[in-house]
């Protein structure tokens, strides 16, 4: 589904260093790591909104580059970290502009548009919010938008910049290096969790999922 080989990106100084993974269809995958680790920057790559310095990336054995933007909108959904927005818009008008790819432009859309834009807001819960101004939400409601936004597409691939307990192959980021991946049973270990974040942890497993749960210790 989504491949990368050696990718690497640099602004002043390298921030993503040789990463190369590998993503199936149905697979949930989580990008970890502290801060600075190179986390949204590699995120932003695997979307198509960066380019790499160095290395390819293929969304189904395509090369991402080749792929028009447009096109690439109805196959990758992206939720940034930062959904902070600065201009006037109700949420309605918000999520239906994740339909650009469909349409010919706003004021061109068509039934299924609509039809889409309301079953994502049911989706994530906020068809009460259908009226209000983006900028007037909480930063928690406003990430509930900007995902209703990215399922509107109706993407084949999702990409969060969220974390998740629900994942099956987790990768962990340190120095803009994978410092290792795997399933979560076998990277969120003490050992490894301690040396990347460089802190004393505690890892117990989850009560509903049975998934490794981390808590950070206390000073004391």
């Amino acid at each position: 589904m989504l491949k990368a080989e050696n990718l690497c990106f640099s602004y002043q100084k390298p921030i993503i260093t040789n990463i190369s993974i590998d993503i199936k269809k149905n697979e949930l995958a989580v990008i970890l790591g502290p801060n600075g680790s190179g986390k949204s920057t590699l995120m932003k790559m695997l979307a198509g909104l960066l380019n790499p310095n160095k290395g390819s990336i293929f969304l189904a054995n395509r090369l991402l580059t080749t792929i028009s933007r447009r096109e690439l909108a109805k196959e990758i959904g992206y939720v940034a970290q930062e959904t902070r927005v600065e201009f006037p818009l109700s949420v309605f008008e918000f999520i239906l502009q994740g339909r650009f790819a469909y349409g010919r432009g706003v004021g061109f859309e068509q039934e299924k548009d609509f039809s889409a834009a309301h079953q994502a807001m049911e989706l994530t819960a906020i068809t009460e919010f259908k009226a209000r101004q983006l900028n007037e939400l909480s930063g928690g409601e406003r990430q509930r938008v900007f995902l209703a936004r990215a399922l509107a597409q109706k993407p084949n691939l999702l990409l969060l910049d969220l974390a998740s307990e629900f994942a099956n192959k987790i990768l962990l980021l340190k120095d803009g290096k994978i410092f290792s991946q795997g399933s979560p049973s076998e990277v969120l270990t003490k050992d490894v969790l301690e040396t990347v974040f460089e802190t004393t942890l505690f890892i117990d497993k989850h009560p509903s999922s049975n998934t490794p749960r981390i808590t950070i210790a206390g000073r004391n």
